[in-house]
């Protein structure tokens, strides 16, 4: 078994949706004291942008707001494929991120991190247990993913 976050794998897997989290904009005190708060998605053209796993192959952002889905286009000065190396570039001061509260939970409740763009909605992180297609998953494997269900539910 394996956990996914992101898109439902494909089908040579069997897939159970364990949970679904809210992903914010994210910076921290330093850098929004050196660089201003952006107001609108169309403000981070004038930021520094740190892209992460979710939006590695995008040069966009794309976000709800009052019904209406704006896309910003995005230039990262930092590119990571990880969201642990992406909350930590953002807790750095290096700019501005997208993380789900799993990854920055604990940067938030600390201060090192803040939401912006608070009235902006992001698709949400999901996080999906797999098992190979084909197998049924053992008892152990099944109690484990309920486990992980259940915890998953709590940290949001």
């Amino acid at each position: 078994m394996a956990l996914r976050l992101g898109d439902q794998p494909g089908s040579s897997f069997v897939a159970r949706k364990l949970a679904a989290t809210r992903r914010l904009f994210v910076a921290s005190p330093m850098y929004l004291a050196r660089r201003g708060t952006p107001n609108s998605l169309a403000d981070l053209g004038q930021h520094h942008i740190i892209g992460g796993p979710s939006d590695a192959d995008d040069q966009c952002w794309t976000a709800r707001r009052d019904g209406l889905t704006h896309v910003q286009p995005v230039h990262p000065r930092v590119r990571t494929r990880s969201a642990v190396t992406a909350v930590a570039c953002a807790s750095a001061g290096l700019g501005i991120a997208i993380a789900s509260r799993w990854m920055c939970a604990d940067e938030l409740a600390s201060g090192a991190l803040i939401e912006i763009l608070a009235d902006y909605r992001l698709d949400p992180a999901t996080a999906f247990v797999v098992f190979p297609a084909g197998r049924r998953p053992s008892q152990r494997a099944r109690a484990f993913s309920d486990y992980l269900e259940q915890v998953l539910a709590r940290s949001d």
